[in-house]
């Protein structure tokens, strides 16, 4: 039976696909190396090691419930100023006189202060 040339433009080849050990090893390897991710990545992206300073950052982002322990964090530290960040609002910011994330906090936080 004769190939077609397809113009040029293709070609057989021939190539090597992996067998059930490989994909057996490859899952084997993706499961432990997952639990090992998983176990380790929490306590380095959940560190609570404050330094000392007169300023305090938050994310505009955050809910409510989290801003009530960004206040009482304000609270307790000896803190002078409090920051927080935020882009600008994707939907209504028409309809507000807010226009970021971080007007939204912070007028979040004046109303939690009263």
């Amino acid at each position: 039976m004769a190939v077609p040339n397809y113009q040029g433009f293709l070609k057989r080849t021939t190539c090597l696909v992996p067998t059930w050990r490989a994909w057996f090893l490859f899952a084997i390897i993706s499961i432990i190396g997952g639990i090992g991710l998983f176990s380790t990545v929490h306590p380095f992206l959940a560190v609570h090691q404050p330094i000392p300073s007169e300023i305090l950052v938050s994310e505009g982002w955050l809910p409510d419930y989290d801003l009530v322990e960004v206040k009482r964090e304000f609270d307790r530290g000896k803190y002078k100023l409090l920051l927080a960040t935020g882009l600008p609002l994707e939907r209504g910011s028409y309809l507000l006189s807010y226009r970021t994330n971080a007007h939204v906090a912070a007028a979040t936080l004046v109303e939690l202060n009263k």
